[in-house]
C-alpha cells in the first residue's frame, strides 16, 4: 500500500472509534454506564443488542419489543458470533464494538481492491478511495448549518447522507459495513472465475444486509442480459438469492417478523435524493461519457450497471426501509467521478475531494457531541437505571417490562426481557403505547387506568427511569407486590 492508502486506512480506523472515545469522555465527566450503542442510530443499536443477546441464548432471535409471545426465527451470523461472545462472558455492550476491526478491514479492503482494479494513477486512486469511503453530501451540511432548508428537508438530507457515507456505517451499523465491503469482493471474484468465493460473498451480503443482495442480483441479471453468458453466474446468483428467500418466508409465516421487517408506505423523496447524490452523480455521468470508448470488459460493464441497478431497486421496492438500498452506491460513483474529473487542475480536484468529504464528517462529529440520534434514547444510562435493569435481568420471576419508550429501547438487550414499548418498527401500535406509558409515568393516568394497563399488558415489572420521579404506589395499589429503589430509578413488581 502507498502512504496515502495507509493514511486513509488510519483515518477510517480512527473515525470508527470516535463514538467510543466520546462515550468514555462523557462517563469520565458525568458518570453513568454506557448503554452499548455506538454512534447516532441509538434505537437501532439497541435492537441489535437485543438480537445479539437472544442469539447467544439459543441461536435464533425473536421480537422482544412487544410483550406478546413471538417465535425465535431469525438467524444472523454476525449476531450469532456476538451472542456467543456474550454467552462466554463478554459484556453485551461489547456486542457491536467487537466487529469494528473486521468492519474497517472489510470495508477498506473491498473498496481499495475495486478502486485499484478500475482507476489508473496513484493520485486518482487515492481520490476515488477517499470519496468512496468518506463521501457525505455537502448540501446536507449546508442545509443543516445555514437553516436554508426546512426541518424536514434537513432531516431527509441527513437520511440520505448516512446511507451514502460508508464511513458512517462504522458507527454501529456493522452489518451494513460488512455487506458494502463484500460487494466489490463479490464482483472481483466473479470476474476472476472464483465462483465459490463469489457465492460465499454473495451469501453473506444478502444474509447480513439483504438490500445489497438485491442490488447484486440486479447487477448479475444485467450482466447476463448484456453478455449473454450465464453459466458462471448461476451459483453466485443462487447463493445471493437464498437469504432473500429466507427473509421473504419469515415475513409470510411469522406475524411479528412480517409486521416489523416489512413496513411499507415509505416515500422515496426523489428531490432530496437528488440533493444528496446529485453533485457526485454529475461527475460520475461525466466520467461515464468520457470513457465511452473504453473496452467494456465484465468489470467496466458492472461499473455502469451498479448505480443504475441501485436506483432501479430503490424505485420499485415499496416494502422495508427502502433507503438502505443506497448503501454502497458511492463506490462506483466515486470511480466514475474521478474519471470525469481527470482533466481538472490538481488543486481544483483536491478541493473537490475535500468538499465532498470533510465538511460532512466534521458535522457528524459535532452532531454526535450534541446528542443527535439520542433524542428519547438512553445512549448513557444513569447508574440507578443500569442497576434496575440488572435487577430485572437477575430476577427469577418470568414476565415482561412496562416502562417508557426511553428505557424500553434498552430493556431487551440489557435485561433479556420483553418490553411493552421500544423500537418504533417492532412495537405494534407504538403511538398509542407511547401515550399510555408517558401518561402513566407522568402521573396523568388515574388509578383505574394504570391498573387496567398493567393487567392488559401482563407485565411483571414496571420500571421507572430517572427522568420520571412520580411515585406509582397509589396508582398500582393492590397490584403492587414489592418496590425496589435504585437511586433515581424504581422497579415495581406487579401482578398476582
Amino acid at each position: 500500500m502507498t502512504r496515502g492508502e495507509w493514511l486513509l486506512l488510519g483515518l477510517l480506523a480512527a473515525w470508527s472509534l470516535i463514538p467510543l472515545a466520546q462515550g468514555i469522555l462523557h462517563l469520565m465527566q458525568n458518570g453513568g454506564v454506557l448503554g452499548g450503542t455506538d454512534g447516532i442510530g441509538v434505537v437501532d443499536h439497541f435492537q441489535y443488542l437485543s438480537w445479539i443477546r437472544e442469539s447467544g441464548e439459543h441461536g435464533l432471535a425473536s421480537n422482544r419489543y412487544d410483550l406478546a409471545d413471538s417465535d425465535a426465527v431469525y438467524l444472523q451470523p454476525m449476531w450469532l458470533v456476538s451472542g456467543l461472545a456474550w454467552a462466554a462472558g463478554l459484556p453485551i455492550q461489547a456486542g457491536l464494538l467487537l466487529w469494528k476491526p473486521v468492519c474497517v478491514a472489510v470495508l477498506f479492503g473491498g473498496s481499495l481492491a475495486y478502486v485499484r482494479r478500475l482507476v489508473e494513477g496513484r493520485g486518482a486512486r487515492l481520490a476515488a478511495l477517499a470519496i468512496a469511503l468518506f463521501y457525505f453530501p455537502p448540501l446536507a451540511v449546508l442545509l443543516n448549518r445555514t437553516g436554508l432548508g426546512s426541518d424536514a428537508a434537513d432531516g431527509l438530507a441527513y437520511l440520505f447522507g448516512f446511507q451514502l457515507s460508508p464511513a458512517s456505517f462504522l458507527w454501529g451499523y456493522v452489518q451494513t459495513a460488512v455487506a458494502v465491503g463484500l460487494m466489490p469482493l463479490f464482483l472481483l471474484a466473479l470476474e476472476r472465475r472464483r465462483i465459490a468465493w463469489a457465492a460465499a460473498a454473495g451469501l453473506l451480503v444478502s444474509w447480513v444486509h439483504p438490500w445489497q443482495g438485491m442490488v447484486l442480483l440486479g447487477v448479475l441479471l444485467g450482466v447476463a442480459v448484456w453478455t449473454r453468458s450465464v453459466r458462471s453466474l448461476v451459483l453466485p446468483a443462487l447463493a445471493t438469492l437464498a437469504p432473500l428467500v429466507y427473509f421473504l418466508v419469515l415475513a409470510r409465516v411469522d406475524p411479528a417478523w412480517g409486521e416489523g421487517s416489512e413496513s411499507g408506505g415509505l416515500a422515496h423523496y426523489w428531490g432530496d435524493l437528488l440533493l444528496a447524490v446529485g453533485p457526485l452523480a454529475a461527475f460520475a455521468a461525466w466520467g461515464a461519457w468520457a470513457g465511452r470508448g473504453r473496452e467494456l470488459d465484465l468489470q467496466e460493464r458492472v461499473l455502469l450497471l451498479w448505480p443504475l441497478v441501485t436506483l432501479l431497486v430503490y424505485a420499485v421496492l415499496d416494502r422495508t426501509f427502502v433507503y438502505n438500498v443506497l448503501s454502497g452506491l458511492t463506490i462506483p460513483l466515486a470511480i466514475l467521478a474521478v474519471r470525469g474529473a481527470a482533466r481538472l487542475p490538481r488543486g481544483v480536484a483536491v478541493a473537490a475531494v475535500l468538499v465532498a468529504t470533510a465538511p460532512g464528517l466534521v458535522n457528524l462529529v459535532v452532531e454526535l457531541r450534541d446528542g443527535l440520534g439520542a433524542g428519547n434514547s438512553p445512549r448513557y444510562l444513569a447508574a440507578g437505571e443500569a442497576d434496575a435493569l440488572e435487577f430485572v435481568d437477575e430476577s427469577p420471576r418470568e414476565g415482561g417490562v412496562l416502562t417508557r419508550l426511553y428505557l424500553g429501547q434498552a430493556v431487551p438487550g440489557l435485561s433479556g426481557r420483553r418490553t411493552y414499548v421500544g423500537h418504533p418498527s417492532w412495537t405494534p401500535d407504538i403511538a398509542r403505547r407511547v401515550k399510555e406509558t408517558e401518561d402513566l409515568f407522568a402521573g396523568a393516568a388515574t388509578p383505574g387506568q394504570a391498573r387496567a394497563l398493567v393487567r392488559r399488558t401482563g407485565a411483571a415489572f414496571v420500571v421507572q427511569d430517572c427522568a420520571r420521579r412520580h411515585d406509582l404506589t397509589a396508582e398500582l395499589g393492590p397490584l403492587l407486590r414489592s418496590t425496589h429503589r435504585f437511586g433515581c430509578a424504581t422497579v415495581y413488581e406487579v401482578g398476582a
